[in-house]
């Protein structure tokens, strides 16, 4: 599947309006996949669920969370309460794996491989020193994360976040931050996506 579209108008003079693109975009990356909305109907013994809860542990259960080493680096207020909360759904998924059967074998650890360096790639924005990076990576996981919770558990996190609009508008007051905003928020967004597809393609090369 084609990667979601990711088009962000960084000399745009309204924060708010980047701002709003931004989370629309981000928000879509799991809501607009085939295979995420195939795993949201699936049962929870499903094979293609507990492949989908397995490699995303693989890339958010561990600690530090792409939230955490944002947060260490970057003083955003936003960013700092963002990561105090995402350490429960970061506990969550990782409590989850344990109560599910073993993924399938089909090519596992080769892809297992591949996820972890997506986690180092997502560690690597949350620990750039381009001002505005961090927090567009992280607000793109803020974005995506209730579509995500759900196509994986079938549920949203209890509380919604409300306040990243907010976040990036206050630090969006320049092409230049903008750029590296959505920079930051684009490469989150296909992390998310890719692993999506490699599910994808692992469910279609199980198949008889």
């Amino acid at each position: 599947m084609a990667a979601l579209a990711f088009r962000l108008d960084a000399d745009a003079d309204d924060p708010h309006a980047f701002a709003g693109e931004l989370i629309a975009t981000a928000a879509a990356a799991t809501r607009s996949h085939a295979h995420a909305v195939s795993v949201a109907l699936a049962s929870s013994d499903d094979p293609s669920r507990v492949e989908a809860l397995h490699f995303f542990a693989l890339l958010h259960a561990e600690r530090p969370s792409v939230a955490a080493m944002a947060a260490s680096v970057d003083p955003d207020r936003w960013l700092a309460s963002f990561a105090e909360r995402f350490e429960a759904e970061r506990a969550w998924i990782g409590r989850s794996t344990i109560t599910v059967a073993a993924p399938r074998r089909t090519d596992l650890s080769r892809h297992e491989h591949l996820v972890r360096g997506q986690r180092e790639a997502m560690l690597t924005l949350a620990r750039s020193d381009r001002a505005g990076c961090a927090l567009g990576a992280v607000a793109a996981l803020a974005a995506d994360w209730p579509a995500l919770r759900s196509a994986l558990a079938g549920e949203v996190p209890e509380h919604a976040d409300i306040e990243i609009a907010t976040a990036i508008a206050a630090v969006a007051h320049s092409p230049a931050s903008r750029r590296a905003i959505g920079f930051g928020a684009a490469q989150m967004t296909a992390i998310h996506r890719t692993l999506w597809d490699l599910l994808e393609a692992r469910q279609a090369a199980s198949l008889p």
